[in-house]
């Protein structure tokens, strides 16, 4: 387990020996069984952990008929399920999901309740997402939304609900293909494509996303990656020589300790306003010399403004004959044609060195 003293583990069938699935507890340097299950006619086990360590997941693959000789084993009448074992409830619960077709990967929501199961044969795949039950709706496994798409493997965003759906290169298949979605309302964003897709890797902030083509692929191609948002919109891609790898920094250790972490949710209303401005401020573009400039510029159009009244103050007794003995000048009195522009500059900023 990522987060508690619990190690997962499968015992293979032997001989009249059943397989079986076992959670247990590291006690004293010792292995203090929990919780298991005995499983049948077993090929292979796949165990998961969700990242906060709420569900263990567990992919089983069983048959229905097994032929041949010890060293050439052959089996038929494939079945393919999982088993959730719900670690925060009472006794550990544990759900059975059937799934009739191959299943080809699957991906726990890090930080959340879903499960995404790709199934199929080949490029014929279809995407389900399911919502695991809580609590005393444990034993209910929800069918969300089914996608049909020649899909491969699914990312989640390092904090849930944002994933992308992708089709990696696989023999012949080029792939290519990124599906964004929305977990929260199942909506499907900008479908993008990365043609012989070779990896894909997100930020550990959840914001950005990264398509790679690297040579490890085999294929011959301009190797490169792409930088997505989380919403499928693409901000950069660049093409490098050989490219053998991308990979993001690590998110550096927040410098607040717990306490202060909560201080600042607590206070989340105060400081909002005073970042929005800022960013406010900041997405202008202004600097200390742009707004000199800009005051430069007003004094000089004061200047030229003021000679042109002067001007127009000497000419009057001109227009007034010209005209006839009708001011002209009084029928624009209560117009304007200045516009007024509220401009926010960034002065300076401060730190403040903070104590919890």
């Amino acid at each position: 387990s990522p987060t508690d003293d619990h190690i997962a583990y499968w015992t293979a069938e032997e001989g009249n020996v059943a397989a079986r699935l076992v959670l247990a507890k590291v006690k004293d340097a010792k292995l203090e069984e929990i919780r298991s299950k005995t499983l049948f006619n077993v090929i292979d086990c796949k165990l998961a952990w969700q990242k906060r360590g709420d569900y263990l997941v567990v992919k089983v693959d069983r048959y229905t008929k097994k032929s041949g000789e010890k060293n050439n084993i052959k089996y038929s009448g494939l079945i393919y399920n999982f088993e959730i074992f719900h670690m925060r409830e009472r006794n550990i619960p544990l759900d059975t999901l059937e799934v009739k077709e191959t299943i080809q990967s699957f991906a726990v929501e890090p930080v959340g309740h879903k499960l995404i199961v790709i199934s199929g044969e080949g490029v014929r795949t279809n995407v389900t997402f399911y919502k695991m039950g809580q609590g005393q709706k444990s034993g209910k496994i929800e069918a969300l939304k089914v996608i049909a798409q020649p899909i491969t493997k699914a990312f989640w965003a390092p904090n849930g609900q944002y994933v992308v759906l992708a089709a990696l290169r696989v023999g012949s298949s080029p792939g290519g293909l990124l599906v964004f979605v929305d977990t929260n309302d199942m909506s499907i964003m900008p479908k993008q494509e990365h043609p012989d897709l070779s990896e894909v890797e997100w930020d550990p902030t959840g914001r950005y996303v990264t398509s790679v083509v690297h040579c490890r692929s085999g294929v011959k191609r301009d190797y490169s990656f792409k930088i997505w948002t989380f919403q499928g919109n693409l901000v950069f891609e660049k093409t490098v020589e050989r490219l053998a790898a991308f990979h993001w920094r690590p998110r550096p250790a927040s410098l607040l300790n717990d306490e202060g972490i909560k201080k600042v949710r607590q206070n989340r209303n105060v400081w909002t306003p005073k970042f929005d401005q800022r960013d406010r401020i900041l997405r202008t573009g202004e600097s200390a010399k742009q707004q000199e400039q800009r005051r430069r510029q007003l004094d000089e159009f004061q200047k030229i403004k003021e000679k042109n009244a002067k001007r127009l103050a000497i000419q009057k007794q001109q227009r007034l004959d010209l005209r006839g003995g009708i001011d002209t000048d009084s029928l624009f009195e209560n117009q304007s044609n200045a516009g007024e522009e509220v401009v926010e500059f960034l002065i300076k900023t401060e730190e403040v060195e903070y104590k919890p």
